[in-house]
């Protein structure tokens, strides 16, 4: 895909076409991030059933059409986190993208009950977790409200368990596939390694500088500034 380019600028050093190719993917997540956060928040507070009319008439007149979602894409536009990660050769952009997908797919299912939207979200946090393992953490959202219809809708006790147990199968499936590098002997040994860190057993130049400070006043401690 980016060859044409690379041809075309004569771009022949292996680590700038690495630079380029992650800074675009970063990138293009990133803006996706906009039309997106107006989708969501239209479909918020979009007039959906009698109702809910009651409750629409005492949101602020911006809330009641498109302007929720300009507005909404207007503060994603200009966040400064958002834009400092749109330029980073990382795969953040497309975990917060991803993030996101799954928040809409699972209003979805909240308003429709269609399970697609429950196995969509269960995808996306798949595609989340290639890039931040921690995305994991996700499933809870999709499952517990697959499980919350239990409570009104027994009758189908096995189908919403069925759903709910093939939905943890396919993320943890898909999460491998896409990326293996997650039951490699490499990736445990990097968890040890943060792990390490976090408990400051592993002593490294860029922590040391936290130790015997205050988090909140670290930047104001003079003494912590090397």
């Amino acid at each position: 895909f980016f060859l044409p380019f690379f041809q075309l600028f004569k771009v022949t050093d292996p680590f700038a076409q690495a630079a380029i190719i992650l800074r675009s993917i970063s990138a293009f997540f990133s803006v996706s991030m906009i039309p997106l956060s107006f989708v969501i928040a239209r479909s918020l507070v979009t007039k959906q059933s009698h109702e809910n009319q009651n409750a629409l008439k005492r949101l602020p007149r911006f809330a009641r059409n498109d302007s929720a979602g300009l507005i909404a894409a207007f503060l994603v536009t200009f966040s400064p986190g958002l834009i400092q990660q749109a330029h980073f050769g990382t795969y953040d952009g497309l975990a917060a993208f991803c993030s996101i997908t799954t928040f809409y797919f699972l209003l979805r299912f909240l308003k429709t009950k269609k399970v697609t939207f429950y196995y969509l979200s269960i995808i996306f946090i798949a595609l989340g977790a290639t890039a931040k393992i921690n995305l994991l953490i996700l499933a809870i959202f999709p499952v517990a409200l697959l499980l919350a219809g239990l409570k009104q809708q027994k009758a189908i006790f096995l189908r919403i368990s069925r759903d709910a147990i093939l939905g943890i199968i396919l993320l943890f499936t898909l999460t491998i596939a896409l990326s293996p590098n997650y039951i490699t002997p490499e990736f445990r040994n990097s968890l040890i390694y943060e792990r390490g860190l976090v408990s400051g057993t592993s002593l490294v130049f860029y922590t040391q500088s936290f130790f015997d400070t205050t988090p909140v006043v670290f930047q104001l401690d003079r003494k912590s500034v090397v």
